[in-house]
C-alpha cells in the first residue's frame, strides 16, 4: 500500500530545520546563528527562503533579528507566540470553552498561591496586600476593578517563582480579563469577588500551601456558576429574523 508524502516548500523546510537546530540543541538560547551566507550553503538554499523563514521564526517569537548584527535564539518562550496560540480557544459564548479557561486558571493559580505562600517574603505579602486595599473605589468599576483583580493574581503568580507558570498565565491575560469584565458586571459581583481576593491574600499569608491552594480553587468557582448561567442564557435567545431581500 503507498504512503503519501505531504511535500514542502522550501521556506517550512528551513523553517523545520532551524526549529530542529534548537530543540536538538545545536542552537542554544542566546545563541546567535550562523550567518545567512553560512545558512545558505548549509541548507542548499537561496537568499530569499532563507528570509522569509528566518521571519516567520521571529513571528513564532523563536528567534530576534538585530540589524546589523545577526539572527538570535531567544532566551525565552514568546508570551505573544503562546497567546496567538491559544487565540483559538476565547471563550467567547462557548460554555465548554468558558468551563475549560476556568479549570486552566484554577489549576494555574492554585499552584501559585501554594507556591507563593512558601516563597514569598514578608515585605512581599505586605505589597501584595497593599496592592489589594490602595484602590477602595476599584468596585465601582467594571474596568478598573477587572484591572486590580488581573495585577493582583498576576502578582501572586509572579511572587509563585516560576518563569513558565508566569508565562501561560501571562499568555492566557486577554482571555482572563475578557472573563473578569463579563463577570463583575454589578457592584455586588466585585465586592464579593474582592473579599474572596482578600480570602485567598489571608490563606497565601497563613504559609499554608494546601490551605492556599485551595482557596485559589475554591474563589473560581462563584465566578464560573454564574458566567455559565449567563453563557447558556445566550444560547437560547432566540436568532434574529433575517431582512427579506428588496
Amino acid at each position: 500500500m503507498s504512503t503519501l508524502i505531504k511535500s514542502v516548500s522550501v521556506v517550512d523546510a528551513i523553517e523545520i530545520r532551524i526549529k530542529q537546530m534548537v530543540s536538538n540543541g545545536m542552537l542554544k538560547p542566546g545563541e546567535q546563528l550562523p550567518s545567512e551566507r553560512e545558512l545558505q550553503a548549509e541548507l542548499g538554499v537561496s537568499r530569499l527562503p532563507l528570509r522569509e523563514a528566518l521571519a516567520r521564526l521571529q513571528a513564532l517569537g523563536l528567534i530576534r533579528i538585530r540589524h546589523g548584527k545577526g539572527a538570535f535564539v531567544e532566551r525565552n518562550v514568546s508570551r505573544t507566540a503562546m497567546s496567538d496560540v491559544l487565540i483559538t480557544f476565547f471563550p467567547h459564548q462557548s460554555a465548554d470553552r468558558l468551563r475549560d479557561l476556568v479549570e486552566a486558571r484554577g489549576l494555574l493559580e492554585s499552584e501559585f498561591s501554594a507556591l507563593a505562600s512558601q516563597r514569598a517574603t514578608v515585605q512581599e505579602l505586605a505589597g501584595l496586600e497593599e496592592l489589594l486595599r490602595s484602590e477602595p473605589e476599584a468596585v465601582k468599576s467594571a474596568e478598573a476593578f477587572a484591572d486590580l483583580d488581573y495585577t493582583f493574581h498576576h502578582q501572586i503568580a509572579t511572587l509563585a517563582g516560576n518563569s513558565f507558570l508566569l508565562l501561560m498565565h501571562e499568555a492566557l491575560g486577554p482571555h482572563i480579563r475578557s472573563f473578569l469584565l463579563a463577570y463583575a458586571s454589578t457592584e455586588d459581583d466585585r465586592c464579593r469577588a474582592q473579599e474572596r481576593n482578600l480570602a485567598l491574600l489571608e490563606a497565601i499569608k497563613s504559609k499554608k500551601p494546601k490551605v492556599a491552594a485551595e482557596m485559589a480553587r475554591d474563589h473560581l468557582k462563584p465566578c464560573l456558576k454564574s458566567m455559565m448561567k449567563m453563557t447558556a442564557a445566550k444560547a437560547e435567545l432566540p436568532e434574529l429574523p433575517v431582512a427579506a431581500s428588496a
